[in-house]
C-alpha cells in the first residue's frame, strides 16, 4: 500500500521535479522520510497546544510523552539525512535547479522544526521544575502502593530524600497505630472506585516526629482511561493543628472559669440575699410600728441602704447574666403607656422630694397594646429615670413617647427622658456604657452608685435590637433616647388595665412555709401574717412531705437550699410520686436562670426571689390561689347549677332522648380529650394543648357551663401565643378540669 503523503508535499514535488527524477530507485524513500519530518512535526504542533492546557497534575505524565517522541523524531531526522545523503550520490547528475530549490525549501524546514524541539524541550523543563519545585507535596504511588514520584517539597515535609521513598510503601513509612493504617485502607479503597477526598491525618516522619498533615488524594489515569494508582498532594498543618487544640483548651478553660464565676456568683447571691432578706423584713416590721420621729429616720435610712445593697447586687448578677447569655426576652403583650406610669408611680416619691416635676406625654397614636418584655423596658427606664433623679437637683425630668413610623405589624417607637441635672462632657459621653464607669472620683462620693447601670441599659437594649442616643451638655442637662421596634398585639390579647385593684385580697389562704432559715422564716410568716394568711411552717422538706400527707393547703411556698431534703427533690416527689396539684413558689436567693429553670422543671409554679418584696409575694400568692378559691367557692354555692341544658332542651323540642345522647356525646368526647390535654402537657406541646381546648370549648358552651367560658378562652389563646409557662397553664387547666368533672357527676347522676 502506498504511503499518503502530506497535501503540501505533494504540491512541491509536482511543481518542482521532474517525471525523470521522481522514477529514481531511492525516490519513494527520500520522499517517505520527507513525509514523515512533515507528520512529526504536525504531530509536535499538537502536543505543544496539548502541552499549554494540561495541569500541573499531567505534566508528569505528558514529560514520557514528550520523551517518547524526542526519540521518534530523532530517527525521522536520521532517516531524512540519509535519504538525502543517498538521493544527492545517485542522481547528482541529474540535479538541476528544481532540486536544489527543494533542498534549500527542505533546510528551512528543519530549522523550524529545530526552534519548535527547543521550545518544546524548555516547557517540558519548566513544568518539571514546578512539579519538583512547588509547595505542596506532592507523591504518586502505582496500584500496588509502591512510590514512583516525589517531589522535592514532599521530601522536606516528610524528612526523607527521594532515593529513600522511591519502590517504597508510604504506610509503613510513615503511619503508627491499628486506626491510622484502617483509616489509610479505606482511602486507598476511594481511589480505587475513581473517588477524591480531602482529610487530617498524624503522621511519622524520618526523625521519628508526630506531624499532622493535610492530604487531597486523588486517582491516577493513562491516556486511556487505565488506573495506575493514585496522587496525593501534602501539607503540613502541625502548626495550625496545635494553634486549634490551643483555641479548644481555652475555650475549655474560658467555659470552665465562666461555670466557676457562676457557682461563685450564685453562692455569693445567697449568701448576701439570705441576710438581706432578713434585714429588709425586719425593717418593714419596724416600719409598721409607732416610732418616733427620729427612730423612723433611722429606719428609713436602713431601709434605703439595703435596697441600696440590693440594688448593686441585682446589677451585679444582670451584668453576669448578659455575658454568659443567660439573659433572655421574654415578649408578651403589654400597654407600653402603663409600663412608663408604673415607672413614674414609683420614683415619683422621690422626685417630690427633690422637689422635682417628673411626667410622661404619649402620643395618640400609639399603639394601645404591643409586644415586648415590659420588665426589661421598665428596668432600663428605672436606671435612666433614676440617674436623671440622682443628678437633678432642680427643674424637671420628662418622659416623650412618639411613634416615629407605623407599620402594619409593628410600631418604631421613641422614648426620651430629658433632665436639666449636671450633665455630661462629650468625652465621658463615649465611656458611658464602660462597666464601673463615673465621670470621676467626686461624682461617685457624692452621688454614689457603681457605674453599672448604664452598662446594663446598653445591652438590654442591644438584646431587644434597638438603638439608645446621648445628648448632654454640662450643667445644662441630659437627653436619652431609646428606638425601638415593638410588634403590635391583637385586640383579641389586650392587657388589663392598669386599674387592677391594688388591694387584693388573700385573707384566709391556707400557706405552709417550707424554710429552713429560722430568720427568714420569721420575716415570712409576718407578712404572711400581716396580709391574713394561716400559715404552717416546716424546717425542711421531709418535714413538708409529713405535714402534707395529713394536711392540705392553698399554696406552698417552697426555699430551695435545705437540709435533709432540699426543695427542688421535695416538689418532685409532691408532682411525681403524690400527684399534688397544691401551688408551689419557690422562695429562691439564687436568681440565676439555671437555678430558676429547675425549679419549673421540678414542678414549681412560680418563683419568688429573696429578699422578696411584700406586694410581689401578695401578687403572686393572688395569682395562683384565687381561681381555686373562685371556683371552690362557686361549686360550694351554686353546686346545682353547674351546668345549664336550656340551648340543648330549646333543640330537643321536648325529646328527651336527644338531651341524654347528646350529654352522652359530650361526657365521651370531654373525658377523651381531657386525657390527651394532659399527654399535651407532659409532652410540652403548646400547639396540642390550645388545639385541644379549642376543640372541647364548644361543647362546653353548648352544655352550659358558663363558668369557664372566660378560663377556656383564656387557656386557648395563652397555649397558642405561649404567653405563659407551662406550669401557670397546667395550673389553669387543672381548675378547668375540676369544673368539669363536677358537672360530669352531675350529667352521670342524672343520666343514670
Amino acid at each position: 500500500m502506498e504511503p499518503e503523503f502530506h497535501n503540501l508535499l505533494n504540491r512541491q514535488i509536482n511543481k518542482h521535479l521532474t517525471e525523470e527524477c521522481k522514477s529514481h530507485p531511492q525516490f519513494k524513500n527520500f520522499i517517505r522520510a520527507v513525509n514523515q519530518s512533515y507528520k512529526s512535526f504536525e504531530r509536535d504542533k499538537e502536543l505543544m497546544d496539548h502541552a499549554f492546557k494540561q495541569s500541573e497534575v499531567e505534566y508528569q505524565e505528558l514529560y514520557q510523552d514528550l520523551k517518547n517522541e524526542n526519540e521518534l523524531k530523532q530517527e525521522s531526522i536520521s532517516n531524512l539525512y540519509k535519504s538525502l545523503k543517498i538521493l544527492d550520490t545517485t542522481i547528482e547528475a541529474k540535479k538541476s535547479d528544481d532540486l536544489k530549490e527543494l533542498s534549500l525549501y527542505l533546510s528551512e524546514l528543519l530549522k523550524d522544526r529545530k526552534k519548535i524541539e527547543d521550545h518544546i524541550k524548555r516547557q517540558e523543563e519548566k513544568y518539571r521544575n514546578i512539579i519538583a519545585n512547588m509547595n505542596l507535596g506532592l507523591l504518586e504511588v502505582d496500584n500496588n502502593e509502591t512510590i514512583r514520584y516525589a517531589n522535592q517539597s514532599f521530601c522536606n515535609v516528610s524528612g526523607y530524600d527521594a532515593d529513600e521513598l522511591i519502590g517504597k510503601n508510604p504506610t509503613l513509612l510513615f503511619l503508627q497505630g491499628d486506626h491510622n493504617i484502617a483509616f489509610v485502607k479505606e482511602q486507598i479503597q476511594l481511589r480505587k472506585k475513581g473517588v477524591s477526598s480531602v482529610y487530617q491525618m498524624p503522621v511519622k516522619n524520618k526523625r521519628g516526629e508526630i506531624r499532622w498533615w493535610a492530604i487531597s488524594g486523588a486517582p491516577n489515569y493513562d491516556d486511556n482511561g487505565n488506573q495506575l494508582g493514585s496522587i496525593g498532594i501534602h501539607l503540613d498543618i502541625t502548626d495550625q493543628k496545635k494553634l486549634e487544640e490551643d483555641l479548644m483548651l481555652e475555650k475549655a478553660n474560658a467555659l470552665e472559669a465562666s461555670k466557676a464565676k457562676e457557682v461563685f456568683l450564685a453562692n455569693m447571691s445567697h449568701e448576701i440575699r439570705t441576710p438581706l432578706n432578713a434585714i429588709l423584713g425586719f425593717l418593714r416590721e419596724l416600719k409598721r410600728l409607732e416610732l418616733t420621729d427620729t427612730q423612723k429616720q433611722f429606719v428609713e435610712n436602713s431601709f434605703n441602704a439595703s435596697e441600696h445593697l440590693l440594688s448593686i447586687i441585682n446589677n451585679i448578677l444582670d451584668i453576669s447574666k448578659i455575658e454568659s447569655g443567660e439573659m433572655t426576652l421574654d415578649n408578651h403583650s403589654f400597654s407600653l403607656s402603663e409600663s412608663v406610669q408604673k415607672v413614674i408611680t414609683i420614683l415619683d416619691p422621690k422626685a417630690k422630694q427633690k422637689k422635682l416635676k417628673l411626667e410622661a406625654q404619649f402620643p395618640e397614636d400609639l399603639c394601645p397594646e404591643l409586644k415586648g418584655d415590659s420588665l426589661k423596658i421598665e428596668q432600663i427606664l428605672f436606671n435612666i429615670v433614676g440617674n436623671s433623679l440622682k443628678f437633678t437637683d432642680k427643674g424637671q425630668i420628662s418622659i416623650t413617647c412618639k411613634v416615629l413610623k407605623d407599620f402594619k405589624n409593628y410600631q418604631h417607637i421613641s422614648i426620651c427622658i430629658k433632665d436639666t441635672g449636671i450633665g455630661m462632657t462629650e468625652d465621658y459621653i463615649k465611656d458611658i456604657f464602660k462597666k464601673f464607669n463615673q465621670e470621676d472620683s467626686s461624682v461617685s462620693r457624692k452621688y454614689g452608685g457603681t457605674g453599672l447601670g448604664m452598662a446594663i441599659t446598653k445591652q438590654l437594649i442591644g438584646l431587644m435590637k434597638g438603638e439608645i442616643q446621648i445628648r448632654s451638655e454640662k450643667n445644662v442637662g441630659t437627653e436619652i433616647t431609646i428606638f425601638l421596634n415593638l410588634d403590635k398585639g391583637k385586640e383579641s390579647n389586650q392587657s388589663k388595665s392598669i386599674q387592677q385593684p391594688e388591694n387584693i385580697s388573700i385573707k384566709g389562704i391556707n400557706v405552709l412555709l417550707v424554710e429552713d432559715n429560722e430568720l427568714n422564716q420569721l420575716v415570712a410568716e409576718r407578712s404572711l401574717n400581716y396580709f391574713g394568711c394561716q400559715v404552717s411552717k416546716a424546717d425542711n422538706g421531709r418535714m413538708a412531705l409529713e405535714i402534707l400527707s395529713k394536711q392540705e393547703f392553698d399554696i406552698i411556698l417552697m426555699d430551695i437550699q435545705m437540709p435533709e431534703l432540699d426543695g427542688i427533690e421535695t416538689t418532685k416527689i409532691l408532682r411525681n410520686e403524690l400527684g399534688s396539684t397544691t401551688p408551689i413558689i419557690a422562695l429562691t436567693a439564687n436568681a440565676f436562670k439555671t437555678e430558676i429553670d429547675n425549679c419549673i422543671s421540678a414542678g414549681m409554679n412560680a418563683y419568688v426571689t429573696k429578699p422578696f418584696n411584700e406586694e410581689d409575694l401578695r401578687q403572686i400568692i393572688y395569682k395562683y390561689t384565687r381561681s381555686e378559691k373562685t371556683t371552690n367557692t362557686h361549686l360550694s354555692e351554686m353546686s346545682e347549677i353547674v351546668y345549664d341544658l336550656k340551648n340543648i332542651q330549646a333543640l330537643s323540642r321536648g325529646d328527651d332522648d336527644f338531651v341524654k345522647k347528646m350529654i352522652s356525646i359530650f361526657i365521651v368526647q370531654t373525658e377523651e380529650t381531657i386525657a390527651l390535654i394532659d399527654q399535651a402537657f407532659n409532652h410540652k406541646d403548646y400547639a396540642e394543648i390550645a388545639r385541644l381546648v379549642h376543640k372541647i370549648k364548644p361543647g362546653i358552651q353548648g352544655v352550659g357551663i358558663h363558668s369557664l367560658d372566660e378560663s377556656v378562652k383564656r387557656l386557648e389563646i395563652d397555649a397558642k401565643e405561649m404567653t405563659e409557662e407551662l406550669p401557670v397553664l397546667y395550673h389553669s387547666f387543672i381548675d378547668i378540669r375540676k369544673t368539669l368533672e363536677t358537672a360530669i357527676e352531675q350529667m352521670k347522676r342524672e343520666l343514670y
